[in-house]
């Protein structure tokens, strides 16, 4: 095959590979956004948890 025969699938396939790069980029940034996202929201469920295990306890001290 000549080069000037391979230059067109090679430059298809270049562009092609350059896209599924950055859509692999693009994912791996979201991936890392979520990570976070659900780091944030597991400290948020232990703080909400904290409060009402107080209001539990105050809450008998209370009634008692």
């Amino acid at each position: 095959m000549q080069y000037s025969n391979c230059l067109a699938p090679f430059i298809l396939l270049q562009a092609r590979f350059m896209k599924l790069m950055n859509e692999k980029a693009s994912l791996i940034e979201r991936i890392q956004e979520l990570e976070h996202i659900t780091v944030q929201l597991s400290h948020e469920t232990e703080t909400i948890g904290e409060y009402l295990w107080r209001i539990i306890i105050i809450s008998v001290f209370v009634l008692k």
